[in-house]
């Protein structure tokens, strides 16, 4: 019965990880000839960002959702080229990693990315949302980083001040 049960718990991790890979990959594909103009405003991040329907949201056709559910600050940097390429008139960046050197250290590789092809892009950087209570067990693994959060919120801001970029 052990086994079994240990055996149900691996299936079950390796169809969600297959299942995330799979979205992950097929937004990604999409992003990828869906066009970028100068005149857009576009979101980058994860969940968050995926989660909203922006250009609903504000009535502008011109926003556009780049956002891809489970994404990490380097793996925004290697799907950088379309959005990029199409000199975005803003960017809204919110970024996750798995500890806070990576993620300020991939957000400064894409605000310089940004600034040296991209000039005209205003970058607004997001902070860094805490997960409120452990009354939601779903994202357990969220809150228990909780304690990180207003240190890496700071450091953000810091950097951005340092390359003259919006913090909010």
């Amino acid at each position: 019965m052990k086994r079994i049960l240990i055996l149900a718990a691996a299936l079950f991790t390796a169809c969600t990880a297959f299942a995330q890979s799979e979205y992950n990959l097929q937004r990604r594909s999409l992003f990828e000839v869906l066009p970028v103009y100068s005149s857009d405003i576009v979101f980058l991040g994860n969940s968050i960002t995926d989660g909203c329907e922006w250009a609903e949201l504000f009535n502008n056709r011109h926003v556009k959702n780049r956002g891809i559910s489970g994404d990490r600050s380097g793996w925004l940097l290697d799907r950088l080229d379309p959005i990029v390429g199409g000199h975005p008139k803003k960017l809204f960046l919110m970024a996750a990693g798995v500890s806070p050197d990576e993620i300020v250290a991939n957000v400064a590789r894409l605000i310089d990315r940004f600034q040296s092809e991209s000039r005209w892009t205003k970058i607004y950087v997001q902070s860094i949302l805490p997960v409120n209570g452990e009354s939601f067990a779903k994202f357990k693994n969220h809150y228990e980083h909780g304690r990180q959060i207003v240190p890496l919120n700071k450091r953000l801001e810091a950097l951005c001040d340092e390359k003259e970029v919006t913090y909010l």
